[in-house]
């Protein structure tokens, strides 16, 4: 999987609450909500969120 591809199956899976994710990235709430909506798909969001997004996906499914 690359990161795009676990970054969009975090913010798709029902495990996990934004809320925690938001802790976990720093990236705002709203910005959550719009990425899990779709409204703001995340192969046009910066490199740099999606890699956060991605390490994010990593550390919770290496457990």
């Amino acid at each position: 999987m690359n990161d795009l591809e676990k970054a969009e199956a975090l913010m798709t899976s029902k495990k996990y609450r934004l809320s925690d994710i938001c802790k976990a990235t720093g990236i705002p709430l709203n910005t959550l909500k719009s990425y899990s909506s779709g409204r703001s798909p995340l192969k046009t969001v910066a490199w740099e969120r999606v890699h956060l997004l991605a390490k994010l996906y990593d550390l919770k499914n290496h457990k």
